[in-house]
């Protein structure tokens, strides 16, 4: 990873006193390649990244998880959260909104949701990273046997995370069955993987044949949710 992290040391460099401010390993990726491929997004302040974000969420349909009976469901808005959250993390949600929606990570993700619906014996994820160029992908990391809990689970193997040094996120799907518009988000259980894993994760949730809803969620209960992803 050394030349990812003179990359990286070069941008945090050059950073104001806001930007460094709750500044984490998790936002490296999206510091490095933001100055590779798109550096207007390290000139825009907290607010403005949050400006572009709440422009391109107003746009579009989501789906929000239904709360267990007795207790109040977590919002998903990102107006609800916007006061907590950093600069960067504001820039990571920007960076990885983009990253879901292209070509390539859509027509992988859809790919591996079709593996997973055939494979009853686990959740499948990966990791979502950055390859040549501005393009990204999603990896997917079967569990090994042992980690195979049951279908509504995903366990991460050490594979994956010694993999994703240089991920924008972690991912899982959950997508058993073709609509699960109810199970739409993180739940208790990937909040604490991600606080406990100090990752930036995303869950994509199926809520029809052909459509996916993607949240965003961090290590501080931060959840976002992305709105619907339909298979090219």
């Amino acid at each position: 990873n050394a030349a990812w992290w003179a990359e990286v040391r070069a941008v945090v460099g050059g950073l104001g006193e806001e930007q460094r401010r709750g500044l984490e390993l998790r936002h490296a990726e999206a510091l490095r390649w933001s100055a590779a491929y798109a550096p207007s997004l390290l000139q825009a302040d907290r607010a403005g990244l949050l400006a572009i974000m709440t422009e391109r969420l107003d746009k579009r349909s989501r789906q929000t998880r239904e709360a267990p009976r007795g207790r109040q469901a977590r919002s998903e808005k990102l107006r609800d959260w916007a006061d907590r959250m950093s600069w960067g993390d504001a820039l990571t949600l920007v960076v990885v909104d983009d990253a879901v929606r292209s070509g390539g990570v859509l027509g992988l993700l859809f790919e591996q949701v079709d593996l997973d619906r055939k494979d009853t014996t686990t959740e499948y994820g990966g990791v979502l990273e950055a390859t040549e160029g501005d393009a990204h992908r999603v990896v997917l990391f079967r569990p090994r046997a042992r980690d195979r809990l049951n279908d509504e689970m995903f366990v991460a193997s050490t594979d994956m995370i010694r993999f994703s040094d240089r991920a924008l996120a972690h991912y899982h799907l959950q997508v058993q069955d073709k609509r699960m518009s109810r199970e739409a988000g993180p739940s208790d259980g990937d909040l604490v993987y991600a606080s406990a894993s100090g990752r930036t994760c995303l869950v994509f949730t199926s809520i029809g044949s052909d459509t996916l809803n993607a949240d965003f969620y961090t290590p501080d209960g931060e959840i976002v949710d992305l709105g619907l992803l339909i298979q090219p």
